[in-house]
Formats: C-alpha cells, structure tokens, sequence
C-alpha cells in the first residue's frame, strides 16, 4: 500500500492497485460475515441433494457455514490472503463465497461498500495500526448480523 499512494491519501483510481488491502477485507467477511444466515421462502416445490423442500418453506443459507467450508477453504479458520488472488478465486464455486447474498436478491450495495471499505482501510492503514487489547474477551453474538458480543477494544498505534 504505501509503494502505491506514496504520502497520499488513496482515491477510487487507485482501488483496482491495492489488491492486499481488497484481500484483507475479503478476508475478513470470509471469516465473519455481517449476514451469517440469509433466509429465503421457496417460491416453488423443489428438492436439494434429494430432500423434498415444499413451496411456501423457509430456507436458510449460512454463509458462516459455508465460508467455513474445507472443501472451498483449506484450513477455514486461518487468515490467508493466498484466497483471494484472481488465480484462486476462478479455482473455487461462484457461491463459495457470498458475504452480499447471491442470486437476482444480493445486495446491490456490494459493489460501493467494497469501495468504501477499501478506501477507509487504506487510508487509515496509513497512519495507524491496531492491536487488540489483551483484557478483550473475543465473542461473537449472531443477531439479525454477526458482531462481537462484548465489542473489540483495540490499541491504536501510529505507524
């Protein structure tokens, strides 16, 4: 990052030449997606790896579940950045990874909130790095969005 925008702070031109920080954020809504079960009525009957899901029934995708899948995510519980290189994401299923939803129903902010979220991170990522604080006890509370339970009290520290 600071090889690219040098003192600067980073603009939507700059986006597409900051592929580690597009990894980390990636990464991190692998690891925790803000929605963690999305849930759906069937329109229609149907059947999913031969059980029988009659019309009008709720079902629910955990993309918790499946971004935590070994089948897609080798050590799931790792942090790794190697998983979002173009190379490893033409290798894995489109929905392998859907922390917007999928479907004709994703969200249709996905586009402008990795925008701002990769601009947000890069140019505070800038000046500060963070720590968490070593009394934090690390939960998460599944709600309507997944969060931390008792919150993430962190250490700011200027670069």
């Amino acid at each position: 990052m600071d090889a690219n925008l040098g003192d600067r702070l980073p603009t939507v031109g700059d986006v597409d030449h900051l592929p580690v920080t597009g990894a980390i954020l990636r990464e991190s809504m692998r690891l925790y997606p803000p929605a963690w079960a999305i849930g759906r009525r069937a329109v229609a009957d149907l059947e999913a790896d031969g059980f029988p899901i009659p019309s009008g029934s709720v079902v629910v995708a955990s993309p918790w579940l499946l971004h935590h899948d070994p089948r897609w995510w080798p050590e799931p519980s790792d942090f790794r950045l190697d998983r979002f290189t173009e190379e490893a994401v033409a290798a894995r299923p489109r929905h392998a990874y859907l922390p917007f939803g999928g479907g004709p129903r994703m969200c249709i902010g996905e586009g402008f909130a990795l925008l701002e979220a990769t601009l947000l991170l890069a140019t505070i990522a800038r000046r500060w790095r963070f720590e968490l604080d070593p009394t934090q006890q690390v939960a998460l509370q599944p709600v309507v969005t997944l969060r931390p339970r008792f919150g993430m009290r962190m250490r700011a520290i200027r670069r």
